[in-house]
């Protein structure tokens, strides 16, 4: 079954530092842009490649005596994800000067509303933020995940050969697809330490190339020998 709020909960939290408090019509809380960016990235890579607002409209409006620029976008997603039809609008000429970054702004402030869609960030629109407490405890979370991230990072500078999480299940179906049989009495050594580095979560890949490489050698050596002819056939009663 598809868990269809996986991204949603991969993404919804934000960490406290990238939300700054607003005194304007009633104050709001609001993330900074560059951080729903930054997540966009961790989640799918960078912007432009396999996401990234497409389709992009720009448009002069006048509205109650001022002139603002509308930014139309579409939102290009994984999977084939589009999201259509997100705008946002920014003041050509705040305070009287024309400001030359309002196609920016707006362009910035549509990519952002329209990732808010798709769950980026999704405790501060749900007013969570007006919680303190909610606010300290999404701060020991990422405290935590940076905290796991840098350790991550330390142990594969430690020892480079290490793989973990996609990498590892990644290594281990190319290992199964050239024949290795976890469940085979032949290779229960090999397939238990194989299923001890599964469950311990990382592995080392120049053992597990090792491997694929003996398991592919041995599957083509029986292959050939089935192959090979195992000599004349002898008709009953005939004479050699």
């Amino acid at each position: 079954m598809t868990d269809t709020m996986k991204l949603w909960n991969a993404v919804s939290m934000t960490d406290p530092k990238y939300v700054k408090k607003v005194n304007q019509r009633g104050g709001f809380s609001a993330v900074c842009a560059q951080s729903q960016i930054m997540a966009a990235t961790a989640q799918w890579g960078p912007c432009g490649g396999a996401w990234g607002p497409t389709n992009v409209r720009y448009e002069r409006v006048e509205a109650s005596g001022e002139t603002l620029i509308l930014c139309t976008i579409d939102l290009r997603f994984p999977e084939g994800g589009l999201l259509e039809g997100t705008a946002a609008a920014c003041p050509l000429a705040p305070k009287g000067r024309v400001d030359a970054e309002a196609w920016k702004k707006a362009r910035t402030n549509a990519l952002t509303k329209a990732l808010s869609q798709l769950g980026f960030n999704a405790d501060v629109f749900l007013g969570l933020f007006d919680d303190n407490q909610y606010v300290q405890h999404a701060g020991r979370q990422k405290e935590r995940e940076r905290r796991e991230k840098h350790e991550k990072a330390q142990a594969k500078k430690q020892d480079p050969d290490l793989i973990e999480g996609e990498e590892l299940a990644a290594a281990l179906a190319d290992l199964r697809s050239v024949g290795f049989d976890l469940d085979g009495e032949e290779a229960a050594g090999l397939a238990g330490w194989i299923h001890k580095q599964e469950k311990a979560g990382k592995a080392s890949k120049r053992l597990l190339g090792e491997m694929r490489t003996r398991t592919w050698k041995a599957a083509k050596k029986a292959s050939e020998a089935r192959a090979k002819p195992q000599g004349d056939y002898a008709f009953p009663g005939s004479r050699s």
